[in-house]
């Protein structure tokens, strides 16, 4: 069962890169509430080999890896790999139905059963930040992408959110 959720995500990948004309892996999905967070992530965010939907009310557009848009389609949603949130967001079940990464605050509503992954023991479930701050989920972004360039303890922390 789980490498049919592996492969049913690459596929789906695939699908949201040819509709949002996205070239990077992994994708990344950002829905914080403080806009002045993301206005200060852009820049950090521009630099890396990864791609971002960034849900904003703020003006549109695209940078050569970072898509803004107003609304995310809940159809969407198995196509990413991570998403970041802040304690404004109340739908985390959703993202991790859809086996996708959360990255999120340590004091989130769901803190008792969100733990912080961890690639020496294969356990945790998610990327947690201290502060809600653009340097803190930086830190927690640059944390998951670390981890991920390595098959095996990404393919872990999936089969743990799998678990959650």
């Amino acid at each position: 069962m789980t490498e049919n959720i592996f492969l049913e995500k690459k596929n789906n990948s695939k699908i949201l890169k040819d509709f949002f004309k996205l070239k990077n892996k992994p994708t990344g999905l950002i829905i914080v509430e403080n806009e002045e967070n993301i206005d200060f992530l852009l820049d950090w965010l521009e630099q890396l080999s990864c791609d971002f939907v960034i849900k904003t009310k703020s003006e549109m557009g695209k940078k050569i890896n970072i898509i803004k848009t107003n609304e995310i389609s809940k159809d969407f949603l198995s196509w990413f790999d991570f998403v970041v949130t802040d304690n404004k967001e109340s739908s985390l079940q959703q993202y991790l139905k859809n086996w996708i990464t959360p990255i999120v605050p340590e004091n989130n509503y769901l803190s008792s059963i969100l733990k912080e992954f961890n690639p020496l023991t294969s356990e945790g479930n998610s990327f947690l930040y201290k502060e809600n701050n653009s340097w803190s989920m930086y830190y927690a972004i640059i944390r998951y992408l670390e981890n991920y360039k390595f098959p095996y303890d990404n393919r872990n922390l999936v089969k743990n959110i799998i678990k959650t």
